[in-house]
């Protein structure tokens, strides 16, 4: 997904200092529906974690409802194993597909950002 190394290592620590947020979200919207008793996150509670956890980040200028959707998609394409459902987000997939829409709103549309560090 990053090619430009330094942008890549910038992301991850900063993704490391944040990373119990996004492990503490993530274990409360994996917990409302499991699949197969392994903690997953389906559209409708991601959809609902987008509108209700992260207020603001949908726009329908810069990013809308569909534009995550769509990241959703892409980060969970061709993923599909025993440990990781299609259609399911697990918890390594949280922080790529919350990068992924940050280079989506603010790399791509908003134009803000010029790295994905910046944009997260």
């Amino acid at each position: 997904m990053i090619k430009n190394g330094t942008d890549k290592s910038e992301l991850k620590t900063l993704l490391y200092k944040n990373y119990r947020g996004f492990r503490e979200c993530y274990k409360y919207f994996s917990g409302i529906d499991p699949v197969a008793s392994l903690p997953a996150i389906n559209t409708l509670n991601y959809t609902a974690w987008v509108q209700e956890g992260c207020p603001g980040l949908v726009d329908n200028i810069t990013l809308k409802l569909a534009d995550t959707d769509l990241e959703f998609i892409a980060t969970n394409a061709g993923k599909s194993s025993k440990r990781n459902p299609a259609n399911y987000l697990v918890r390594h997939n949280i922080m790529e597909v919350f990068a992924r829409i940050a280079k989506t709103k603010y790399l791509t549309n908003a134009g803000e950002a010029s790295t994905y560090a910046e944009a997260m």
